[in-house]
């Protein structure tokens, strides 16, 4: 069975992923969510769950706003890892197999926000921490919020690899 992926672009893209969906050899008109100006596989690259799309928002280096897209008919054993943490699909998907689930999200924090984001995931998500302490709900969201805002601003020399 197929799980609910996401995929997180500028806005700029729009337009042009609801007319023909995902594709890496169409970009161009925005750079890439991390800031690149070329693909940086020949692939699209897709967040496994809400939490992941959510740290691509915060990861934003588009130059503006992003919109955050969920992508059925994609099987986990056809995503290809891509060396640094992240998974790409290489190939296209067509635009009915795309639903914009949040819009317009400037701000990192906004996606946690936006109910409509929030409800696409059908997945429960748990945290598990060292001494068996397990985070569901809520107080995982929490947990993935203060991570990444500690990543943001602790300096690059102390961060864990």
């Amino acid at each position: 069975m197929s799980e609910p992926y996401f995929h997180v672009t500028s806005v700029l893209n729009r337009d042009s992923i609801r007319t023909h969906g995902l594709d890496w050899s169409r970009m161009g008109v925005a750079s890439g969510i991390a800031g690149s100006s070329y693909p940086e596989a020949e692939g699209i690259f897709l967040a496994r769950d809400v939490h992941e799309a959510d740290w691509f928002v915060g990861l934003n280096n588009t130059g503006g706003s992003v919109d955050v897209w969920q992508v059925r008919g994609v099987e986990a054993t056809s995503l290809v890892e891509s060396g640094n943490g992240y998974a790409y699909l290489p190939r296209t998907v067509p635009a009915a197999d795309v639903t914009l689930v949040a819009s317009d999200l400037g701000d990192p924090d906004r996606a946690w926000e936006d109910e409509s984001f929030k409800r696409a995931s059908v997945r429960q998500v748990e945290v598990h921490l060292e001494g068996g302490v397990v985070l569901t709900g809520d107080d995982a969201q929490q947990w993935f919020r203060t991570r990444r805002l500690r990543r943001a601003t602790e300096p690059e020399s102390t961060r864990e690899s």
